[in-house]
């Protein structure tokens, strides 16, 4: 057997490879301390020990690594079998696995206290906690991604389901984020892995919002889907009922309730999915309802048209009532009108109410006309705050860098010029109030700065005349 084994002889030739790296001008040549090793490596016999490995190197080295030595002569001793030391390193091992793994579970406990300590001096202990937050940002990212598509582009019942259980899956993934810790981005991690989130409260924020929102369509969206089934289910009852009656009665009864059924299908909100398949429905359901009742169940129909049309200008005004209104409210409005103007349309020229129909008509696309107007008035007063805004901030800069800039009276007079437009019918004048008073101060102060004309002390009496 050789006193010198592989790993021994590679360990301790690297090591003095290392040394003489570090100091080239060693008593002894490197060479010297290999023959040493190779030819401890070609003797048979009993394993080079402690001893004999430090004495081929103390000449050159006296101050050789002890522990590297050490490690050399315990890879240098042959392999026994599993006796009582090795099963208590093996033990040992993994006491030392099971408490490891127990610490880092610990650091990664979901604890504020704990948790920041272990961010500030071992980050790399939360590698763990960080895959968690990434893999749940990723998946809450992706879920009210895949929600937001199927409920706002959805093409059937299935559709919002699957969006709403997206949303749910959203919801979940954001409830798994630690709120408090939002605010850390891990370098290590972020160094390791190719990171997407930027964890801030504003984006949390959004998320939150995104996911409410896309709740509320859901539910929205559910209530709509079982209105139209129980409106058509009303419709096919009725339907039914009227082609098994046996006399006028039970006919009138039926149409009654068809009618019913006919109105509740105009009920669905017009911007649900159920909401536009209803009124694809309508078309069919009203071409049968009127084969079946003729002209005198038209002239009804003519007055429920009139009279849901009314009911949408009566909605239309009350949301109008009260202004200012933001852009989104007059919006609203415009809808409630053109609604109302799409059921006017349906009346034929032909029917008696036609004429009557046509006058609410003129009425309510003037009322929408004002409607889009407010809107325009809305939109280009928020603008031009906007901008005023804008400028305050660049004029607050130029003010702070050089008191005396020409600039800033022209900026001032630009701040008065953008704030003459908002317009006192909007949600925008009021601020823009408090920001004239702050242009007219700021001008104020200004104004001795600029240049005045020497007048005589009589001139504003004669100017005055």
């Amino acid at each position: 057997m050789s006193r010198l084994n592989d790993r021994a002889y590679q360990l301790l030739k690297g090591a003095i490879r290392a040394r003489y790296q570090q100091q080239p001008a060693a008593r002894i040549p490197k060479e010297v301390l290999w023959q040493r090793l190779e030819k401890l490596r070609l003797q048979s016999g009993e394993p080079a020990g402690f001893e004999d490995l430090r004495a081929i190197v103390s000449d050159a080295f006296p101050d050789f690594d002890l522990g590297l030595l050490k490690s050399a002569a315990r890879l240098n001793q042959p392999k026994t079998g599993w006796g009582f030391w090795a099963w208590g390193s093996w033990g040992c091992g993994l006491a030392g696995l099971v408490v490891a793994t127990g610490g880092i579970a610990l650091a990664n406990l979901p604890l504020p206290p704990i948790r920041n300590v272990v961010a500030d001096n071992a980050p790399l202990l939360l590698l763990p906690s960080f895959w968690m937050m990434d893999q749940d940002y990723r998946a809450a990212t992706a879920a009210t991604a895949q929600a937001k598509q199927l409920l706002d582009n959805a093409t059937s019942a299935a559709d919002i389901e699957l969006g709403a259980t997206k949303t749910q899956a959203a919801q979940a993934a954001l409830d798994r984020l630690p709120v408090w810790f939002l605010g850390s981005r891990p370098k290590v991690y972020c160094s390791l892995v190719s990171c997407r989130w930027r964890f801030s409260l504003d984006e949390f924020a959004a998320a939150r919002k995104t996911v409410a929102r896309l709740e509320a369509q859901v539910f929205q969206e559910r209530n709509a889907q079982a209105l139209l089934n129980q409106a058509l289910a009303t419709v096919e009852t009725a339907r039914q009922q009227h082609q098994s009656a046996k006399d006028s009665s039970a006919q009138n009864a039926a149409l009654g309730d068809w009618q019913s059924g006919i109105d509740r299908l105009r009920e669905v909100p017009q911007e649900t999915l159920a909401g536009r398949q209803a009124r694809a429905k309508l078309v069919g359901i009203d071409r049968d309802f009127q084969s079946v009742t003729g002209r005198a169940v038209g002239r009804q129909q003519v007055g429920s048209l009139i009279t849901g049309a009314k009911e949408y200008g009566f909605r239309a005004a009350l949301a109008a009532q009260k202004p200012p209104h933001p852009v989104e409210q007059w919006r609203v409005v415009q809808n409630l009108w053109q609604e109302a103007l799409a059921l006017l349309t349906q009346i034929k020229d032909d029917d008696p109410q036609f004429a009557a129909a046509q006058q609410l008509r003129a009425e309510y696309a003037q009322n929408l006309a004002i409607a889009k107007q407010r809107e325009a008035l809305e939109r280009q007063s928020i603008e031009s705050l906007e901008q005023a805004d804008r400028q305050i901030a660049q004029w607050r800069t130029l003010a702070a860098a050089d008191p005396s800039n020409p600039r800033l009276l022209g900026t001032l007079q630009e701040i008065e010029n953008n704030l003459e437009r908002v317009h006192p019918a909007s949600t925008a004048y009021a601020k823009a109030e408090q920001l004239r008073q702050f242009a007219n101060q700021a001008l104020q102060r200004y104004q001795p700065m600029t240049p005045q004309p020497n007048v005589a002390p009589d001139a504003p009496a004669t100017q005055a005349r």
